[in-house]
């Protein structure tokens, strides 16, 4: 089946599986498709899922005219290359949400409106864990007192809004008490998250973590920083040791009992230099 561009939110899964469409059709080769794509490489495509090449503006409209994309089709696929173009943070999300209303606007997958404004605000996540030990019965008790359970206190709107879109998601059900509680007792963004979503979420725990370092009392937290010169090989070999230490994390969460408190951990490793050539 021909792919639906409004299904996709990354440019490249959409090339890659169109090409396999006209393969499947007509034995396009790579080389073939590459020139419908104003290319003169023939690995051009394998370069792009790779990430290794990239589709830029002008080249755009040569790969609307030679898949014959109409002019609603092109214009989101232009916000798909500028998602992934953007320099800045911002830029991105401008053309995430263009992109992400046309798609809703032209399928049935409303579900990620509600990821986009799960992933925006720190405090979705953190009231859906809270609800894990602390007892809301929503005809009972009021968002404000749920609310002074966070520092700084959440308004009553915010918790509002909070328990409204997690119900949407469901992600929390009622139990015998009539109390709200999360359908699990973690939540993880998986091995593959869409991109965009989840930096929109980190950014806001980054904040967050400022903000604890600067206001709470250092005996609750625990933080580490350190700063190192490593090979590739050294890289990988610490970066399959944050995913293993990750997993035990969730293990003991997983089978802790007695919880009277919400925790958020933030990994990061990252480069502050540029790679030696």
């Amino acid at each position: 089946m021909k792919p639906n561009i409004y299904h996709y939110l990354n440019y490249r899964l959409f090339l890659k599986d169109f090409y396999c469409y006209l393969n499947d059709k007509s034995g396009l080769s790579y080389r073939k498709f590459s020139k419908l794509c104003g290319s003169s490489l023939p690995s051009f495509l394998q370069l792009l899922l790779k990430g290794k090449a990239r589709v830029n503006l002008r080249q755009a409209d040569k790969v609307c005219t030679g898949l014959k994309l109409n002019k609603a089709e092109c214009k989101h696929f232009l916000n798909l290359i500028g998602i992934d173009n953007a320099k800045t943070f911002e830029e991105k999300e401008q053309f995430f949400s263009l992109a992400l209303k046309a798609k809703t606007k032209k399928t049935q997958y409303k579900i990620e409106k509600n990821q986009l404004q799960y992933y925006s605000k720190w405090f979705y996540s953190s009231i859906w864990a809270l609800l894990g030990y602390y007892d809301f019965n929503p005809k009972k008790d009021s968002f404000a007192k749920l609310g002074k359970q966070f520092q700084p206190t959440l308004s009553a709107q915010n918790v509002s809004s909070a328990i409204k879109l997690l119900k949407n998601l469901k992600l929390l059900k009622l139990n015998k008490a009539s109390c709200l509680k999360p359908v699990a007792n973690h939540l993880t963004t998986g091995p593959n998250p869409s991109s965009m979503l989840i930096k929109k979420y980190q950014l806001e725990s980054g904040k967050k973590a400022l903000d604890a370092i600067n206001s709470l009392d250092h005996k609750l937290l625990e933080f580490s920083t350190l700063t190192s010169y490593i090979s590739e090989e050294g890289f990988n070999t610490i970066k399959e040791e944050i995913i293993k230490t990750r997993k035990r994390i969730i293990d003991i969460v997983s089978n802790d009992s007695n919880e009277d408190r919400v925790y958020q951990l933030n990994l990061q490793f990252f480069p502050v230099t540029k790679i030696k050539k």
